[in-house]
């Protein structure tokens, strides 16, 4: 039996291919459209695989980085009781032992 991936890791690839496929499904609508003559133009083309081709790998990366990060930035956080709106700098400070000890270094 293999080991199953962490969560995390399976969350953000599922996540990524999520958003492979949708921007291949953007693609493929574009083309199909015609829009601004890019079916044409790949259609028209003499080596038809290339063009089409960077394009798939760009719309894959970019949706596909858009949705994995809107996942990760819409996952909740815990609570841990501190934020940056409630920090505050003298609490958080190392202790350095006893008040009345001068600083070791």
């Amino acid at each position: 039996m293999r080991p199953q991936p962490p969560a995390l890791l399976r969350f953000l690839a599922v996540n990524a291919a999520l958003g492979v496929g949708l921007g291949w499904a953007a693609l493929a609508l574009l083309i199909a459209t015609d829009t601004a003559g890019l079916g044409t133009l790949i259609g028209g083309s003499s080596s038809p695989i290339l063009p089409l081709a960077m394009l798939a790998a760009v719309f894959g990366v970019t949706f596909g980085a858009a949705v994995m990060g809107t996942a990760v930035l819409s996952m909740p956080r815990p609570r841990t009781g501190s934020s940056v709106v409630d920090h505050d700098p003298e609490r958080d400070r190392p202790s350095r032992g006893r008040d009345d000890e001068p600083d070791p270094r």
